[in-house]
Parts: structure tokens; C-alpha cells; sequence
């Protein structure tokens, strides 16, 4: 239902998304989700990484994120660990 509100643009309190940073040198981004409802993002749409229900939901997330990367030898790179993990997608 999460994903489908964020797609057509229902408002949401508590929804914070992780995304890929807009920044060329940076890695991700956390996000609440009534920032993609702005027109920029119809334009440009974000790819997003990862769903939560909270801000520390989403820390949570982005430091297992860190770790997995860390764990197969890409520290610091979790931008590029995560799109080697998703292939061709």
C-alpha cells in the first residue's frame, strides 16, 4: 500500500525513503516522501533504495546498508555496492 501511495502521490505522515544522492560524489540520502511530490521529481524521478516507517527506521536501514558494503569489501561505496547488488535493474 506504501509503495502504491508513493507512486500516485498520496500524502503520508510518517514515510521516509532512501535514495540515491543527487550530489555526483555522494552516496544516499534519506528523504520524507513529500519531497517526491514536488515537480522536480515528476521530471526526474528518484530511484529508491529502501522504505521506512520512521527516521530512525531509515538510519537503521542505511547503516545495515553500510555494513553489507562494508562486509564485501566496498567501504565507503555503498552507492556502488547497492548497484551491483540490483544488476541490470
Amino acid at each position: 500500500m506504501v509503495k502504491w501511495k508513493l507512486k500516485h502521490g498520496a500524502g503520508q505522515l510518517f514515510i521516509y525513503v532512501i535514495t540515491s544522492s543527487e550530489i555526483p560524489d555522494g552516496q544516499i540520502e534519506i528523504k520524507h516522501c513529500a519531497l517526491l511530490k514536488q515537480k522536480y521529481y515528476q521530471r526526474h524521478p528518484a530511484f529508491i533504495y529502501g522504505i521506512a516507517g520512521s527516521y530512525k527506521e531509515a538510519l537503521d536501514i542505511v547503516l545495515k546498508m553500510f555494513a553489507e558494503a562494508d562486509e564485501s569489501g566496498m567501504t565507503g561505496d555503498v552507492r556502488g555496492y547497492l548497484n551491483s547488488a540490483l544488476g541490470d535493474n
